[in-house]
C-alpha cells in the first residue's frame, strides 16, 4: 500500500473543528469526538523557477522545494586533502510559509539544512514541529566516479547541534552490488508540520545509543511512549517490550480517536543520517499501524532499530488530496482510501456495492513492474 499526499490553498470553511484550524491538538479522552487536524503542506510542489515564494497559505504547514547542483567542473582527480563533501549547490526553488535552507556556499553534500521560522533560525525548531522531506527526482547518477548507475535514493530527517534540521540523502550504489551505500545529491521537497496543530512524534534513544530501542518521544502534545507508563501509549519499540530484534513499531493514536484502518494514513521518515527508510501500515485488528524500518543496504527482509518520524494526516481534511492505493491481484491499481474534494467523475477506484465511486483529485496509473504515475487533477 502506498501512502499519497499534496495540498493547495483553500478558504476556510467556518464549520471546522478548532483543531481543524490549527488550533492545539487534545487526545481523545481529554475531549470526545476530536475530529481532524489541520491543513497539510505540499511534499510534492510544481516545479517553478528561482527563486519562488508563494504568498501565505492558510494552513500551519512550512514547506518548499530544494534543487541540489554537482558544482559544475569539479575536478575529483584534485590533489590529496580536496573536501568532496562540499560538492553541492543548494537553492530553494519554491517557499510555502516562509520555509528556508540555509544558504552558502559551502554547502554539504547530501546534507540540506532547512528551517521553519527564517525570523528565528536556529532556534529549536524540533521542539515546535516536525520535517518530512521527499526525494523529488525519478532517480539520478550524480558523476562521481564510484556512484555506478541504476541508483535510486532516499531523504531522511537529522536534527542539528542548533536544534534545525537537515534533509539527509543517500542511495545504494547500483551496479557496484547491494550492501553499499553512499551519500549523494538530488532534489527533495519537505514540509514542516508544528506539533500545535499535527499528531506527529519522532522516536529516539537517549542517551542516544546506535541500535538502542527508542525509549525517548518528542511529540505532539499529550503524546506518550511505551516507556512513560502512562494510562495510553502511542509509540511502542517491540524490542524494547519484548526484547524481540529491532526495527518493528507500533503506532497508536486512539486515545485521539484516531483509527488507522477509516480516519487517515501515516507519513514515516528515518529519524536519522543513516541510509534508513521507513513504512507503515494498517494493523486491521485495532485500528493500529505496525511501522517497519529498514537499512536500504540490506536485504528487504532484515530489519534495524534506529530513530524514526511520523506524521499522521486524516482525511476529514478536505482542504488536501492525501490517500493511499495499491494494485490488485492482476497488478490494475485502485485508490484504497483518499480526501480532498471529489470531482464527481470515474476513474481508478476500488468498486463499491452501488458501482463505481467518483474520483478523488488525485489518479494513478501502472507505468511499469514497482513504479506509479500518480496525477493531481483540480476541479479548473
Amino acid at each position: 500500500m502506498n501512502n499519497a499526499i499534496d495540498s493547495h490553498p483553500h478558504t476556510e470553511d467556518s464549520t471546522q473543528t478548532c483543531a481543524e484550524r490549527g488550533q492545539p491538538i487534545r487526545p481523545a479522552r481529554w475531549k470526545k469526538g476530536l475530529a481532524s487536524l489541520a491543513t497539510v503542506a505540499a511534499l510534492a510542489c510544481a516545479w517553478l523557477p528561482s527563486p519562488a515564494r508563494a504568498s501565505q497559505v492558510q494552513h500551519n504547514i512550512i514547506a518548499g522545494n530544494l534543487q541540489v547542483d554537482q558544482i559544475p567542473g569539479y575536478d575529483y582527480n584534485a590533489p590529496e586533502g580536496y573536501n568532496d563533501n562540499t560538492n553541492a549547490i543548494v537553492t530553494c526553488t519554491l517557499s510555502i510559509n516562509g520555509f528556508g535552507a540555509a544558504s552558502g556556499p559551502p554547502f554539504n553534500r547530501a546534507d540540506y539544512t532547512v528551517y521553519a521560522y527564517p525570523s528565528e533560525f536556529g532556534t529549536n525548531d524540533y521542539t515546535r514541529g516536525l520535517f518530512i522531506g521527499a526525494v523529488m527526482q525519478n532517480g539520478r547518477t550524480n558523476t562521481l566516479p564510484n556512484y555506478q548507475t541504476n541508483c535510486w535514493q532516499i531523504c531522511q530527517t537529522e536534527a542539528n547541534a542548533d536544534k534545525t534540521f537537515r534533509f539527509a540523502t543517500c542511495q545504494t550504489v547500483g551496479s557496484a552490488g547491494a550492501g553499499t551505500t553512499i551519500e549523494c545529491n538530488v532534489n527533495v521537497a519537505g514540509a514542516f508540520f508544528p506539533y500545535s496543530s499535527w499528531l506527529a512524534g519522532w522516536a529516539r534513544s537517549l542517551p542516544y545509543t546506535n541500535g538502542y530501542p527508542n525509549n525517548y518521544l518528542v511529540g505532539s502534545p499529550g503524546m506518550k511512549n511505551w516507556t512513560d507508563g502512562a494510562a495510553y501509549t502511542n509509540f511502542t519499540d517491540l524490542k524494547g517490550v519484548t526484547g524481540a530484534s529491532g526495527g518493528k513499531y507500533i503506532v497508536d493514536l486512539t486515545s485521539y480517536g484516531v483509527d488507522s484502518r477509516t480516519n487517515g494514513i501515516l507519513l514515516v521518515t528515518g529519524g536519522k543520517d543513516e541510509n534508513n527508510y521507513v513504512m507503515s501500515a494498517v494493523n486491521a485488528a485495532n485500528g493500529t499501524w505496525n511501522v517497519f524500518l529498514h537499512d536500504i543496504g540490506a536485504d528487504g527482509a532484515s530489519y534495524e532499530a534506529d530513530e524514526l518520524i511520523y506524521v499522521y494526516i486524516p482525511l476529514t481534511n478536505t482542504t488536501v488530496v492525501s490517500g493511499k492505493f495499491q494494485s490488485d491481484k492482476n497488478g490494475s491499481p485502485y485508490i484504497a482510501m483518499y480526501s480532498g474534494a471529489q470531482l464527481g467523475v470515474t476513474n481508478y477506484i476500488k468498486a463499491t456495492a452501488g458501482g463505481a465511486s467518483v474520483c478523488p483529485q488525485f489518479t494513478i496509473t501502472n507505468i511499469a513492474n514497482g513504479r506509479w504515475a500518480l496525477w493531481l487533477k483540480t476541479p479548473n
